[in-house]
């Protein structure tokens, strides 16, 4: 690799890949989500939802239900912030 390869590279690792997305809703959320509900909220297919879940590494639980906190990370994705719900 000569030094210009070297200078692309290193600047490819600091940059981010995807840029946040602006946040346009606030909801409140229970402790335990299900996938399909939250495909509901950000407006995707079930499909869509689980291919974040694996690109964001979050665990599922057995009964397709999502805790609070995996929730949060993929509607952040979509700019959806979320509290969780008394």
């Amino acid at each position: 690799m000569d030094l210009a390869g070297a200078v692309k590279y290193e600047t490819a690792l600091f940059l981010p890949h995807e840029a946040a997305p602006l946040i346009t809703q606030l909801l409140c959320l229970p402790k335990k989500v299900s996938a399909k509900y939250l495909a509901e909220l950000s407006g995707t297919s079930l499909y869509t939802v689980f291919s974040v879940v694996l690109e964001l590494r979050v665990r599922i639980n057995d009964d397709l239900s999502i805790d609070f906190e995996e929730a949060a990370k993929i509607l952040l994705k979509y700019g959806i912030a979320t509290k969780r719900a008394i």
